[in-house]
């Protein structure tokens, strides 16, 4: 089902990354307690949530902005800032990717300026390129990633893309995810 250009995420594949992201946390933090998930918005909306139900550790979001359809702006800018308190905590920042690297160092500025304790970095996917590596990653990959939740990305690379072989993946994929072409051509045309 794959194009050599993009990884498309079932739910059942992105809930393996997820699982696996919570053995690697929670190996790798078995010292002291998470006090805080930090989410950054949108991107870490889904696996946040996840994260928090097994682990039991509240959430707080905050919102920065990168991207619009698929292309990195030239600023990253913090669109809706985090309302909690954390000086002194211990607090773990997930994002789904370290793209170029970009949103996660401003986020790390951002953060320290509020005086955690400790800071820990967790992303599904890192790219080769990325200036920052996150402190626990599952893979790297140099794809364009589309998660299963992000419907609207999926059905503009059909518009964008080779018609023909990304029509084919395109339906394969909304099939596995339960959801059809007709319904999708509704909401977004």
């Amino acid at each position: 089902m794959q194009n050599s250009n993009y990884l498309l995420l079932t739910y059942p594949d992105f809930l393996n990354y997820v699982l696996k992201l919570c053995l690697e946390i929670r190996k790798n933090n078995r010292i002291q307690p998470i006090d805080y998930i930090i989410s950054v918005q949108r991107g870490g909306a889904v696996m946040s949530k996840i994260i928090s139900d097994i682990f039991d550790i509240p959430i707080r979001c905050l919102t920065v902005k990168g991207y619009k359809k698929k292309i990195r702006s030239t600023d990253t800018k913090l669109t809706e800032p985090l309302s909690q308190n954390i000086k002194g905590k211990t607090v773990i920042v997930l994002d789904e990717i370290s793209d170029t690297g970009k949103t996660l160092a401003f986020v790390k500025k951002y953060i320290k300026g509020k005086s955690p304790k400790n800071i820990i970095f967790a992303t599904i996917f890192i790219k080769p390129w990325t200036t920052f590596v996150p402190d626990i990653y599952i893979k790297k990959t140099n794809k364009w990633i589309v998660f299963p939740y992000e419907l609207k990305e999926m059905y503009d690379l059909v518009q964008d893309e080779d018609k023909l072989s990304m029509e084919k993946m395109y339906i394969k994929y909304m099939l596995e995810n339960g959801v059809t072409k007709n319904t999708l051509k509704k909401l977004f045309e």
